[in-house]
């Protein structure tokens, strides 16, 4: 998983971008939900059932506009049966595991799986040239 950084006037036209969720970046591993640092996040089974066995993906745990505060507690503290835990939902954005294929077609395998898991999914699109800042 890589973490962002700030932009210093390198070219970036042809790169991928995606909105920036104000939620908690955790990685479904296939079969366990962690956090960036790798530490498990005691989810309730309910919310993990539904997620794909076998298939890692890399995303964001959000529950929407102005709830980061909420998905920093319930990633951090094992509060599996909190109901805070209905409003959450994994927003997908990468099928990390999958890096020999191009990025596109990740993207299209990352999407249909957190569509077929009811995630969440976090468009990504390419920057044109003529977007960049000079």
């Amino acid at each position: 998983m890589m973490l962002a950084n700030r932009w210093t006037g390198q070219p970036v036209g042809g790169w991928w971008m995606s909105e920036k969720l104000d939620g908690v970046r955790c990685f479904w591993d296939g079969g366990t939900l962690r956090t960036r640092a790798w530490r498990a996040i005691a989810a309730p089974a309910w919310f993990t059932a539904k997620l794909p066995r076998g298939v890692a993906l890399d995303g964001e745990l959000w529950g929407g506009y102005g709830t980061f505060q909420l998905a920093s507690e319930l990633s951090r503290y094992a509060r599996a049966d909190d109901p805070a835990w209905r409003q959450m939902q994994l927003c997908v954005f990468d099928w990390p595991t999958c890096e020999a294929l191009p990025v596109e077609q990740r993207f299209l395998l990352a999407r249909a799986a957190a569509e077929a898991a009811g995630c969440g999914w976090c468009e990504q699109r390419r920057i044109r040239t003529d977007e960049v800042p000079a």
